[in-house]
């Protein structure tokens, strides 16, 4: 992990915060992309002078484009969740994560980014516990050829997501 530079989208989130200060402390570096309509930077504050934050959005893909610049790897984490929003504002719930994939899809194809993960954090899945190892596999996407797409799930929902 260390010497390479990875791009998260939805980094100020719950979720992308927890993995953004993973990835510090493992020795890489961090350029994160949110809008903060949902994230906070306050997710960032212990390793804020360690990252670069961008304010954008996922659905401008130029700004994804010229955001993920120079970077190894791509983890897309950029959604609008909670329930709150998904019945008020179903559309916007589905434009970020349709167009925010697909541009996170372009841009990692555009710039020929080495490793794209879609990180997916699932809650109880019924087949989860056909693997209960499932939800603690490292995911390493640097130094892939390919996009690639990652389910991650436990079979229990935990706090401690990136444990």
């Amino acid at each position: 992990m260390r010497h390479k530079k990875f791009f998260v989208t939805g980094g100020s989130g719950f979720i992308g915060g927890a993995l953004v200060r993973r990835l510090v402390a493992g020795g890489a570096k961090v350029r994160v992309l949110d809008n903060l309509l949902r994230g906070s930077p306050r997710q960032l504050e212990a390793v804020r002078d360690r990252i670069e934050l961008v304010q954008g959005d996922v659905r401008d893909l130029e700004t994804v484009v010229a955001a993920s610049r120079g970077c190894d790897a791509f983890l897309h984490l950029a959604y609008l969740n909670g329930t709150e929003f998904f019945y008020s504002k179903p559309e916007l719930v589905l434009e970020i994560a349709v167009k925010g994939t697909m541009n996170a899809l372009d841009a990692a194809i555009k710039k020929r980014h080495q490793g794209l993960c879609l990180l997916f954090q699932l809650g109880s899945l019924p087949d989860a516990a056909a693997d209960p190892h499932a939800g603690n596999r490292a995911i390493d996407c640097a130094g892939r050829d390919e996009p690639a797409i990652f389910l991650r799930w436990r079979k229990k929902s935990s706090a401690n997501c990136c444990a």
